[in-house]
């Protein structure tokens, strides 16, 4: 049975070394995605990997926040490249505790076996630590003495079978709480006699770097994946008033992203660490670690910020945008400034016969997120305020023009082009109401949104999908796909919120849920390559055909560097792994273009299936090269 763990890593430097010794007593293999380090992660990473151990390390600096891709990117490297039976999904600051060694893992393992989910154990820094010992996981001894429990909240991160990790619709969740299998949570048995070690809170630097890191990149970008720093809030506050008291107070620091809890309610619990001594850590002082880090942080965010537009005359145009409830012959609008949050009030003024609100938007091309959408209705003692949810916003509030919808979690956001966008929402009725009186909305534009966002394959997908909204980024989705490097053994994802339209040129559809059609007689990928293989490359695809039962099967050839490589014929079934073998002769540098020939596509409408007229030919769920 081989064991594989997994870990995405940013600026782990005093904990990296110990995560990686002690999984390793545990598991055949670490991999280890370096997400852009700007510490000695990166060296100490390095002097491991010359010891010999069975430590993979990939380097990843692409842009935005995007841990819950790079994991499931390793995932699949972990199933596929390196065959593992299972897959242990971790943090850097989590260690293995409990049951010695892997007799917990059943030793059959197949695509039935259940996952395994593991409970933390968060531990505490406390004034009576002994200062001078440098592995964090043996000066820090005590934990939690009950773990808090949030409503709706996993407390498990989870263990994946590594057959279930091949399945094309396996994809772990946000913080490796679970394993869902084509959007349904795959099966789990949870484990009561082994436990994950949390070190999350360490130092007061160490804190303060993350809250920092969080909280800014929170204000100055808008995520696809939501407001991430919003937890952190209060903790970050007490941090900027006196970071003096912060560190002073930091052993009763409350972990921000847990529910209540007591810090101070702790018990003696070492943890049975494994690893030996460290070689390659070595002692920084805390605050100089802060500083450094954080100007490093101010220099990134500052060389990212979109300089303002300056004119002839002298003036500085900062990016604005407005917002404006209008019925046709009037309305009421605001005016906000780029990256800004703000809680505007429109008067509505609604006839018991109005059926619908109309908004408009206009201004830069950029991102608007509208985080509290809510109507005030005048009742007799007090007014009642109704609030729409993100799902409700999306069901309800229907895009006319010049904008496309970036769905993405709680938060409702649009992509908007040059010219205005209308919007429309319907279901403002409710029986046992008045008419709505006022228009109460929060909402966050980033002028000429940056590359944080527009740079995530959710947000490029979107925008493929509305041509006002794309011409927004066209010379950045150039950049990005010089930038993008892919790693041999990571899987290209063709669902709508997949990356592969960072790969893709001509000879495709849109993306759908499942993944993307080719349409014509041919469709290319262009693949640039981290580096050049020593050999060949294996290509695996998860693909299916638009054909009927008793039609023949659709036939395509693959053709990479001028050379055919394979010859496919996909029939009725769905999705089946299909292969071809890429010499070395065919991949000269480090851009792979790889074209599919459809000799005959067909539309839905000609086999009777719909009035699509669309020729489609091949439905790719998936893809990888494998070395």
């Amino acid at each position: 049975m081989r064991c594989v763990a997994i870990t995405c890593a940013r600026n782990e430097a005093d904990i990296i070394e110990p995560f990686v010794r002690h999984t390793l007593a545990f598991c055949d293999q670490v991999i280890v995605l370096d997400h852009g380090s700007t510490d000695a992660t990166p060296e100490i990473l390095r002097g491991l990997g010359g010891e010999g151990l069975p430590l993979h390390v990939t380097r990843d600096e692409s842009i935005g926040r995007m841990h819950v891709d790079h994991m499931n990117r390793l995932l699949r490297l972990a199933a596929e490249e390196f065959a593992a039976d299972w897959i242990l999904c971790l943090d850097a600051d989590e260690f293995i505790a409990g049951r010695v060694g892997r007799s917990f893992l059943p030793a059959r393992v197949d695509d039935t076996t259940p996952c395994l989910k593991i409970r933390p154990r968060t531990y505490y820094s406390q004034r009576a630590d002994s200062p001078g010992v440098l592995n964090p996981v043996e000066r820090i001894t005590r934990r939690l003495a009950r773990e808090p429990q949030g409503d709706g909240a996993s407390p498990f991160k989870v263990l994946v079978p590594g057959p279930l990790a091949k399945l094309p619709g396996a994809r772990l969740a946000a913080g490796n709480h679970l394993l869902r299998i084509d959007g349904v949570e795959a099966a789990s048995q949870i484990l009561d006699d082994v436990w994950l070690a949390h070190f999350s809170l360490r130092t007061p630097g160490q804190y303060a770097i993350k809250l920092a890191s969080k909280r800014l990149h929170a204000h100055r970008f808008i995520s696809p994946h939501g407001d991430e720093g919003a937890q952190y809030g209060e903790a970050y506050a007490r941090m900027t008033k006196s970071y003096s008291a912060f560190a002073a107070n930091f052993f009763e620091e409350r972990l921000a992203y847990l529910p209540a809890h007591d810090p101070r309610e702790v018990v003696a619990d070492p943890l049975d660490y494994r690893g030996g001594p460290l070689r390659h850590t070595a002692p920084v002082p805390d605050m100089d670690n802060f500083a450094r880090q954080m100007l490093i942080l101010a220099e990134s965010l500052a060389l990212t910020a979109p300089a303002p537009v300056a004119h002839a005359n002298g003036d500085v145009k900062h990016p604005l945008f407005t917002i404006e409830v209008f019925k046709p012959g009037g309305g009421t609008a605001h005016r906000c400034g780029d990256a800004a949050r703000r809680r505007l009030e429109f008067p509505l003024g609604l006839a018991p016969g109005d059926d619908a609100l109309h908004l408009r938007v206009g201004g830069e091309p950029g991102m608007l997120e509208i985080t509290r959408f809510a109507l005030v209705h005048p009742g007799c003692a007090a007014s009642a305020e109704r609030e729409f949810d993100a799902d409700a916003l999306r069901k309800n509030l229907r895009v006319v023009s010049d904008a496309a919808v970036l769905h993405s979690g709680n938060v409702y956001r649009l992509l908007l082009s040059r010219e205005p966008a209308v919007l429309v929402f319907r279901n403002w009725r409710d029986a046992g109401l008045p008419p709505p009186a006022a228009l109460r909305v929060e909402v966050r534009f980033d002028g000429q949104p940056d590359k944080s966002v527009l740079l995530h394959p959710a947000a490029l997908n979107a925008m493929n999908r509305d041509a006002a909204a794309r011409e927004i980024a066209e010379e950045k989705f150039q950049l990005l796909r010089e930038r993008v490097k892919y790693l041999p053994g990571s899987a290209i994802d063709f669902s709508e919120k997949g990356d592969a339209i960072l790969h893709t040129l001509a000879g495709w559809c849109n993306p759908e849920s499942w993944g993307t059609w080719t349409e014509g007689n041919e469709a290319t990928l262009a693949i640039r390559l981290a580096e050049i293989p020593r050999g060949g490359l294996v290509l695996n695809a998860n693909v299916k055909a638009l054909t009927a039962r008793g039609q023949p099967g659709v036939c395509a050839t693959v053709c990479v560097a001028g050379q055919d490589v394979a010859t496919w014929t996909v029939g009725h079934d769905d999705f089946k792994q299909y292969r071809a073998n890429i010499p070395a002769s065919a991949i000269r540098d480090l851009r792979c273009a790889i074209t599919f020939k459809i000799a005959n596509p067909r539309s839905p409408a000609g086999l009777g299936i719909s009035s699509d007229n669309r020729q489609l030919g091949l439905g790719f769920g998936s893809l990888e090269l494998c070395a």
